[in-house]
């Protein structure tokens, strides 16, 4: 967020943070259960909350004012007075009320929602069951409830699921514009309900960096990076027995990730268990790690794994990688094969299958070195100054 605010004002933009709910992931997370019967995804009429909004001058939108315990919808309004925005560019709703959008809407302030993920949809955001396999949807909010949980419960829970798919709905159709970060979200939310008129399609904004990776320099050791979250969603585990599948000992895998931040619990007992799965093979553990790390991490690096079982709307972490020339091996689902060209710029294999993302692992030891050298030729992806460019238009006022 801060990289695209200081963007913005190399454009005359003036750019206010304004965080809603300030505090509202934490407590979620201490509760240990990111739901329940009375909070389907609106908590924005009741609750009182902490508002937080900044100084266009500032490189970050730093502090300049609050709104204390009131509740969502009047404190945005109260924001809204005093700031007079031309624009209302919303980027997440969770832990707050899809009424936002209407809000803005009918004050006559030109209102884009940029849908990172399936929030409006699914309460758990990635569109998967409880089971952890793909949804198709939430068939106007019945389909929620027993996802939610089983027999009577789940059936209780459908009416309230329901009420809460048609206000979701309602904020896609009053919004002047829908971002998507990929095709792959896009069609999905416009086989919803969302007016395919109002979707654009704008990669993720990263940062085109100074210079590409520094290419291996050990022709002994061929290194794969995994970075993010340790979550059994994200795919660690897989990466660790594909490497003992693949048995060449000149691969080697690099861990970079810790729990998750709140609102998603941490799972501790999956992070123990990736350490005992890597016991007698190549993998090590570093920890979190920041952006500015990831130079340092990808230089000399094979690829990039992300091996996600849930279906990604995009991933910064792949469009930083191939920016910087490193190879990504990807799971062939959800946005990441708008950006993964086999033998191209890396390499794919079937969603949670460790065979075969053992082997596209030896595919990258044995081509990837020739794919970086021809990195220069691969398929362009689109930087922060670029996503602003196309992000410039859509701020503009339409009855």
């Amino acid at each position: 967020m801060r990289q695209l605010n200081a963007e913005l004002r190399q454009h005359d933009v003036e750019s206010i943070v304004l965080k809603l709910a300030v505090g509202e992931a934490q407590r979620v997370a201490d509760l240990d259960s990111d739901w329940s019967s009375d909070n389907p995804g609106d908590i924005g009429r009741e609750r009182p909350v902490t508002v937080e909004f900044g100084e266009p001058a500032s490189a970050d939108g730093g502090l300049v004012g609050q709104i204390l315990n009131s509740p969502v919808i009047e404190a945005f309004e109260e924001a809204l007075d005093r700031l007079e925005p031309d624009a209302v560019h919303i980027h997440n709703l969770q832990h707050l009320s899809h009424r936002i959008v209407e809000v803005a809407r009918r004050r006559g302030i030109q209102t884009v929602w940029t849908m990172h993920d399936f929030f409006a949809l699914c309460q758990r955001v990635h569109l998967h069951r409880a089971d952890g396999a793909a949804c198709d949807g939430p068939k106007s909010g019945v389909a929620c409830g027993p996802c939610h949980g089983g027999g009577l419960k789940g059936l209780l829970a459908s009416p309230v699921f329901a009420l809460r798919n048609i206000g979701f709905l309602a904020a896609m159709r009053s919004a002047h514009v829908l971002v998507a970060p990929s095709r792959f979200l896009a069609d999905i939310i416009i086989a919803h309900g969302a007016p395919a008129d109002r979707v654009h399609v704008l990669a993720p904004a990263v940062p085109r960096a100074a210079r590409m990776a520094d290419m291996a320099s050990d022709p002994f050791v061929t290194r794969l990076v995994f970075a993010g979250d340790l979550r059994e969603a994200k795919g660690a585990d897989l990466c660790i027995e594909a490497l003992r599948l693949l048995d060449r000992p000149e691969v080697a895998l690099e861990v970079h990730g810790g729990s998750a931040p709140p609102p998603a619990p941490a799972e501790h007992a999956f992070e123990e268990r990736l350490r005992t799965l890597a016991q007698g093979t190549r993998t090590e553990f570093f920890g979190r790690y920041q952006d500015l790390d990831m130079m340092q991490f990808l230089d000399g690096a094979a690829a990039l794994v992300v091996p996600s079982r849930v279906r990604e709307t995009f991933s910064r972490t792949a469009n930083r990688a191939l920016q910087l020339g490193v190879p990504v091996i990807a799971a062939n689902h959800g946005a990441l094969p708008e950006y993964v060209t086999e033998g191209v710029n890396g390499a794919l294999f079937e969603p949670g299958d460790a065979a075969s993302l053992a082997a596209a692992m030896g595919r990258i030891a044995q081509d990837g070195v020739s794919m970086q050298s021809n990195a220069p030729m691969w398929p362009e992806v689109p930087d922060l100054a670029e996503h602003v460019q196309a992000l410039l238009p859509l701020y503009v006022w339409r009855p």
